[in-house]
């Protein structure tokens, strides 16, 4: 028998532990596992025995128990000290199965539970303090139910402790013998006994795994029982406070070009069939770090005489229409985030009238995605797909334009990012250079992809693939970076072949040396300061940006996890709301990152961007999914804030924001904003935010406000189908669908607006019958309802 208290095994039957003395106590009820374990974690457990045999794994231990349980139960009838233990059981039962943890065993009046093991878990430690802090709130509330029915002062008390576990054999009736680390479920136990009544202790090693992630007031060093030496402790108070490598070689100067002149003698090659008038279009492919970007920058080095115009998509805009084409069209108009409404205006009308007779519809098109929508434009009445038709003509008449009147270079990064209009507008502008009767137009066009994104224009283009350096180019970089120290041989040895011909692994990872002190000197006259074995970092340019982020400080590693949740541009006072700093420190902050650079300063003032986009993407993977969500969420309610009752215009990021979050209800409202939003522009994704309602609905209660939601993304669904065209089975489940919403919500106007939307649908299909009945229906809908506003409708 396990002692409550310090983890102590007794013999069966044993009235107190024979280490602690502490008094011994059967549980109120000992179930077994499979009663107490959710079905999910059973299959998942059990798929799992044959790696559970012997293995060694990393877990967070959580031992919960009653304060001074024994002081208490003599105080009520022992039935009804059953039957609170029982109420203690399933909540502490429902809170560590929550995030999958296991129950290891029940300890009279409390719990051991196992995060980590046997389902594998990176973020165990983390699982374990948001399990235990979920289980302090919902114990205190247990806590206050028995303070008022029985008058007892209920109090529970957790310790954590990470370490690693041997976990035995696993039988079919799930139980678990755990041997060998008992050192870390002992230490476990004995602090939680330092937690005072209703808190969380934990060891040093659960808060440095933890760091960041939570609240952790820091108790210093305790000297506990078993342990050798004395324990550092902390109390889990709450969540914590927070919810280009091109750009950085820039700063820092760039390292020597070497490996690529063959690449670049083609591009220079292109760009002169370009200037003679051959319009072409090359596709650069590469996998992250291998150089694309710094190509492209020293092909465009060498080509000042030819105007260069440049767009990059975003890692989020897939969600964002038009993104890419909008900051390409930025350039050609010679307008920025800045500019006013009214100068935008006038740039976009002598941008377009240069090129054409100005169309008119492309013109208000080209207004509103750049934020300066002309009332004095009358609403286009044209069907969507035909409108964007317009815009992308007018897209490729100006860039056609610009390329007869000088030699034009489009430099588009990072293709396997692009949202599906954007993605369809570079089709149509490639199919258009590459048609005969383009002859003439002096432009080329350069964009970037990863492998594992191949556009459908591809196999018409010119294609260039990165491969990595060779052993002697590879060798010249390091040369560069380190010098030519003998000393050195053997590092150089491993550094090579962790870099294995990728530029960035090379650079980041003599980075990360230097900032160890393995390194001294400067670059390219480095020597040894330090002996190093191996290098101690992950074979990959994630892995070594990961470990140069978690050596950042916690105020330092905040801000630039956050800003890896805004983007890789990142502006300054959306971050500065989301971490919640003063003006000072925040800049002071930045200015570390910057001279580590980690993050710098952008184009635009009061922006700054990650000096790679590998770092944001790392520094983004590495943070546990709850701290993500968390700062999604920051980020989201900080736009809100921000930009205030222009806030619709960016439904579509807001609404990446709240989902990312887990906020599903209100991402689901800003996915209905968005549809209805593109519900002309682009039908197809004003279509894919109004089905993503209904998909985050589903795994919500349902309340009026889901319901209203269910509704009229629907009815927006519908009014899409009508513009541009929609199936009649399709069209008939959605309205029998929203028909059932709208009577268990009982509102005739959403029932009326239904009827209303449904009916002129069928009437266009050519159904005169049902339109009329919709119709009819609607009218006394309206007519019994005391709504004049919809009377009137």
């Amino acid at each position: 028998m396990s002692c409550p208290s310090c983890g102590h095994e007794n013999p069966a039957g044993a009235r107190f532990c024979n280490d602690c003395g502490a008094r011994l106590t059967a549980p109120a009820t000992v179930p077994e596992p499979r009663s107490y374990t959710p079905r999910h974690l059973v299959e998942k457990i059990l798929a799992s025995k044959s790696a559970l045999e012997g293995e060694r794994k990393p877990v967070t231990v959580l031992f919960a128990d009653v304060a001074r349980s024994m002081e208490l139960a003599e105080r009520v009838d022992p039935e009804e000290w059953h039957r609170l233990l029982d109420r203690l059981f399933r909540i502490l039962a429902d809170g560590v199965h929550r995030y999958e943890g296991t129950i290891n065993q029940y300890t009279g009046d409390g719990i051991m539970a196992l995060f980590g093991a046997p389902i594998a878990h990176e973020d165990h430690a983390q699982r374990a303090c948001a399990a235990a802090l979920e289980l302090a709130h919902d114990l205190g509330a247990l806590a206050e139910d028995v303070r008022r029915e029985s008058g007892l002062d209920f109090a529970v008390r957790m310790g954590l402790n990470s370490g690693e576990v041997v976990v035995g054999r696993i039988g079919d009736d799930l139980r678990m013998d755990y041997t060998a680390q008992g050192h870390v479920v002992g230490l476990a136990a004995r602090v939680q006994q330092l937690a005072p009544p209703g808190g969380i202790s934990v060891t040093e090693q659960t808060a440095r795994l933890a760091s960041g992630f939570f609240d952790l007031l820091d108790r210093g060093e305790q000297n506990l029982k078993g342990a050798s030496v004395p324990v550092r402790v902390f109390d889990l108070r709450g969540p914590g406070p927070i919810r280009s490598r091109f750009d950085r070689s820039r700063a820092r100067g760039f390292s020597r070009f070497v490996g690529r002149e063959r690449e670049l003698a083609l591009l220079e090659r292109a760009l002169g069939d370009a200037q003679s008038g051959r319009p072409t279009v090359v596709l650069l492919t590469a996998e992250p770090g291998a150089g694309k970007s710094r190509l492209c920058h020293e092909f465009v080095e060498r080509s000042r005489s030819v105007a260069l115009h440049y767009a990059r998509a975003l890692s989020h805009g897939h969600m964002l229409p038009f993104h890419a084409i909008v900051e390409l069209a930025r350039g050609l108009f010679g307008v920025d985030q800045d500019t006013s409404a009214a100068d935008i205006r006038s740039a976009v009308g002598r941008g377009l009238t240069s090129s054409q007779p100005v169309d008119p519809i492309a013109l208000a098109f080209w207004l509103e995605l750049l934020g300066a929508p002309d009332p004095a434009l009358a609403p286009s009445e044209l069907e969507p797909e035909a409108r964007r038709m317009r815009l992308f003509q007018s897209f490729c008449d100006l860039i056609q334009a610009r390329a007869r009147r000088e030699p034009t270079l489009l430099w588009v990064e990072d293709l396997h990012w692009l949202d599906p209009a954007s993605e369809a507008a570079l089709e149509m502008l490639t199919e258009r250079l590459l048609a005969p009767e383009s002859a003439g137009s002096r432009v080329l066009l350069l964009a970037t992809t990863r492998p594992e994104y191949r556009p459908a224009w591809s196999a018409r283009v010119e294609r260039l693939s990165l491969a990595p350096l060779t052993a002697q180019d590879s060798s010249t970089l390091l040369d560069d970076w380190l010098g030519s120290d003998p000393a050195l041989a053997p590092l150089r040895a491993r550094i090579d072949a962790s870099a294995r011909g990728n530029p960035l692994f090379v650079e980041e990872i003599v980075r990360s040396l230097v900032e160890r002190g393995v390194l001294r000197g400067e670059r390219g006259a480095y020597a040894p300061a330090a002996p190093v074995e191996e290098i101690a970092l992950p074979e990959t340019v994630q892995a070594v940006l990961a470990s140069r982020i978690d050596r950042l400080s916690p105020r330092d590693k905040d801000v630039l996890q956050a800003a890896a949740v805004v983007g890789r541009d990142v502006p300054t006072e959306l971050l500065r709301v989301v971490v919640d700093l003063l003006g000072p420190d925040l800049a002071a902050s930045l200015e570390r990152l910057a001279t580590a650079e980690l993050l710098g300063p952008a184009g635009p003032p009061g922006e700054c961007a990650f000096r790679h986009p590998l770092t944001q993407e790392v520094a983004y993977r590495t943070q546990l999914l709850v701290r993500r969500r968390r700062t999604h969420g920051g980020v989201a309610r900080a736009l809100l804030a921000i930009h205030g009752s222009a806030a619709p215009m960016h439904a579509a990021l807001l609404a990446h924001h709240f989902e990312e979050a887990g906020e599903h209800l209100e991402a689901a409202r800003w996915h209905e904003h968005a549809g209805r939003r593109f519900a002309r522009s682009d039908p197809a994704d004003g279509v894919r935010h109004c089905r993503r309602v209904t998909q985050l609905l589903a795994a919500l209660p349902e309340s009026r406000e889901s319901l209203v939601l269910e509704l009229t993304s629907r009815i927006a669904l519908l009014e899409i189908g009508r513009i541009a065209g929609i199936e009649e089975r399709e069209s008939q489940d959605l309205f029998e669908e929203a028909r059932a919403v709208a009577e268990r919500l009982g509102d005739p106007r959403g029932h009326a607006f239904l009827l209303t939307s449904y009916g002129r649908l069928c009437g266009l299909a050519g159904d005169v019958a049902q339109y009329l009945a919709c119709a009819e229906r609607a009218a006394e809908l309206a007519e019994g309802s005391d709504d004049a506003a919809l009377a009137f409708e």
